[in-house]
């Protein structure tokens, strides 16, 4: 079964943005 590549990227995509959306909050959280 071959793999969905643009599916994973999209996956990656999705939790790259998740992550620094979190990143940048707890930035603000820290330094606020």
């Amino acid at each position: 079964m071959p793999i969905p590549t643009k599916r994973v990227f999209w996956l990656l995509a999705a939790a790259v943005a998740q992550v620094s959306r979190v990143l940048r909050w707890i930035k603000r959280k820290l330094f606020d």
